[in-house]
């Protein structure tokens, strides 16, 4: 399978024979008509169960019935522009939520999308963390613990950025007043994940040291590609080469 760069939207070859995927179940479910190409292009999931022996193959219907519609029609959308929002006027980071975007993570996760679309995932996640007085509930948290890996790098952002609000000075924390207002920056070293507080030690102990007043995470040494998905010892260099 062709891997697409951070820059690089599929090729029009891939926009071919349309399949119905049927996503959710009972009253929620919605069936999408989707390019068969296009998501085996992105997906080897897809790409196998289109592709190879599977029912899928033979009938040109996907089933995703553990799967929110919501979901889907946000990756789909993403997979024919590579943006999260129909109109690119709109700020992606005001209107697709914290929980939209976990869900995306743990869906792409799931289907084996490529990792290009984790990582604009994270892209976005990070950006709305920076850039507004939001943050995410103990909805999406949970979601989160629930539904990856302790390896996760949503995850990893997640203790990053509670790790960050520990040591930050009292006048700093009050910004961020829905997060310490909802007690998640407590619960987030107890019970968000089985590591508990040790990732969080771990990371003050560890990182460089450097300003409370610089709010940015590259006050703390880290590269923009901590969160994205890598191959093993690589960078986001080595990730998006086409290959």
């Amino acid at each position: 399978m062709h891997t697409p760069s951070r820059d690089l939207h599929h090729p029009s070859s891939v926009l071919d024979t349309l399949v119905d995927v049927e996503v959710g179940e009972g009253e929620e479910k919605r069936t999408f008509q989707a390019h068969k190409g296009l998501l085996a292009f992105y997906s080897s999931y897809f790409e196998a169960a289109l592709n190879g022996r599977f029912l899928e193959a033979n009938n040109g219907i996907v089933k995703l019935t553990t799967e929110d519609p919501a979901t889907f029609e946000l990756f789909l959308l993403w997979a024919h522009t590579r943006r999260f929002l129909h109109d690119s006027d709109l700020q992606p980071t005001l209107m697709v939520s914290y929980f939209e975007l976990a869900a995306l993570w743990v869906f792409g996760d799931a289907h084996e999308i490529l990792p290009v679309f984790q990582d604009e995932v994270i892209d976005l996640f990070v950006l709305k963390l920076q850039g507004t007085p939001e943050r995410p509930d103990t909805e999406t948290i949970e979601f989160i613990w629930n539904n990856t890996p302790p390896s996760a790098t949503l995850r990893r952002l997640l203790i990053d950025f509670v790790s960050m609000l520990l040591e930050t000075s009292q006048d700093q924390r009050d910004r961020s007043a829905r997060w310490i207002e909802s007690g998640l920056e407590q619960e987030a070293s107890t019970e968000w994940y089985s590591e508990g507080s040790t990732d969080i030690n771990d990371f003050i102990q560890t990182r460089p040291r450097s300003s409370t007043y610089r709010r940015q995470w590259e006050a703390y040494g880290f590269p923009p590609c901590r969160w994205h998905i890598h191959p093993e010892g690589g960078t986001c260099a080595v990730n998006t080469q086409e290959t």
